[in-house]
């Protein structure tokens, strides 16, 4: 594969993804579909389960990592993205 994409071609790339609870699952999924082939998606949910289902759901994309930490590490020269629940006594 070439360093640069030519025209209408896209590259693989790495992605972290952080939360994937109700609004951050389907966020992450059309993130997933948007992506190129050979893409993958490095995860993170503070509940364990979250980040097993998503996994299961796209096997062959997506990387699981420990903290949010790792998922930006694994994603440098990348994007990483947080979906986080606002504490409650925020008030949003």
């Amino acid at each position: 594969m070439s360093s640069s994409a030519s025209k209408g071609e896209t590259l693989p790339t790495s992605v972290g993804f952080i939360g994937l609870g109700a609004m951050g699952k389907p966020m992450a999924v059309n993130l997933a579909r948007a992506l190129a082939p050979g893409s993958q998606i490095h995860v993170h949910d503070a509940v364990k389960a979250l980040v097993d289902e998503f996994c299961t759901s796209l096997p062959d994309m997506t990387v699981k990592c420990a903290s949010a930490r790792e998922v930006a590490d694994k994603s440098v020269r990348s994007t990483a993205t947080g979906i986080l629940q606002s504490p409650p006594e925020s008030g949003c």
